[in-house]
């Protein structure tokens, strides 16, 4: 009777595991990037008015689509006469709420998410500001994670929370005299 008993916990364990498990599956996760990383690794980076938002019917998740006027494009200049940006209506799949205003975007395509950079035009930092005013140039230099030394020097690296947090509002990577690459202030 008692190997019974361990026996069904451990089936309802197992279960109980399985089922978590999946529905942690289906929540969203994303990497966090430098504004740098997000402008490089974005096929478009524009300045946009979102005008509305309407529901997309049909659609399985079901997504929203906003309607908006490219103000300034930044990158990808084929993405200027985008009209449109899609999103999942639910925050657990990515999708982001957006009011009407100005925003700096850098997506992928025509889908905006919570992976996305999306910063309202009255809220850049000095950062963003810099990357934009450089263009692709900001490229030429990558930004990445390095955890133990010694660390490719033609890279500026995050290393921790706190490094990470001052360097996200107030430098960028750029190259020196030497070529090497370098954390500035963005100022």
């Amino acid at each position: 009777m008692m190997k019974m008993k361990m026996y069904v916990s451990a089936g309802l364990l197992f279960f109980m595991c399985v089922c978590l498990n999946e529905q942690m599956l289906e929540a969203c996760s994303c990497i966090p990037f430098h504004p740098q990383q997000e402008f490089c690794y974005s096929s478009a980076v524009i300045k946009a008015m979102v005008l509305d938002e309407e529901p997309i019917p049909g659609q399985d998740p079901e997504e929203i689509k906003y309607k908006i006027n490219v103000l300034q494009v930044f990158k990808g200049a084929e993405h200027a006469g985008i009209e449109y940006l899609h999103t999942a209506s639910d925050g657990a799949m990515c999708g982001i709420r957006l009011r009407p205003g100005i925003y700096l975007l850098a997506v992928r395509g025509v889908h905006v998410g919570l992976c996305d950079l999306v910063v309202r035009w009255d809220n850049l930092s000095k950062t963003h500001k810099k990357i934009l005013s450089l263009g692709q140039e900001a490229c030429d230099c990558k930004v990445s994670h390095c955890f133990k030394e010694p660390c490719d020097e033609n890279k500026c690296y995050l290393t921790d929370m706190f490094d990470s947090v001052k360097l996200y509002s107030e430098s960028i990577c750029m190259a020196n005299s030497t070529g090497s690459c370098r954390w500035i202030n963005a100022y």
